[in-house]
């Protein structure tokens, strides 16, 4: 994969893991694009296995952000504060003794 600096974005091909079948590519800065690769050559890895990794930490950041915001529009709902949780927890740690 070129590393060379250019003015607009480069392409870097993505393959799915399970098939060799269509590629998709995906547009990367060119100062990016190289720093990942430098850093994938220094772990023994691929531009792309850098990029999976980054892709599924993003999308599991945002799953967690968006069950931290309905958290936090429910218990605005139900008018909870931080200072009901130990109340919360005991209370529902007695109910699955039962």
């Amino acid at each position: 994969m070129e590393t060379g600096r250019r003015d607009a974005a480069s392409p870097v091909t993505i393959e799915p893991r399970r098939s060799r079948s269509p590629q998709e590519n995906v547009a990367l800065d060119p100062d990016l694009l190289a720093r990942m690769t430098d850093e994938a050559r220094k772990e023994g890895r691929t531009p792309d296995d850098l990029a999976n990794e980054a892709a599924k930490r993003f999308l599991a950041l945002r799953s967690l952000q968006s069950l931290q915001d309905y958290g936090q529009q429910r218990a605005k709902e139900l008018g909870l504060t931080e200072g009901d949780l130990p109340r919360l927890i005991a209370e529902s740690r007695a109910e699955q003794r039962r």
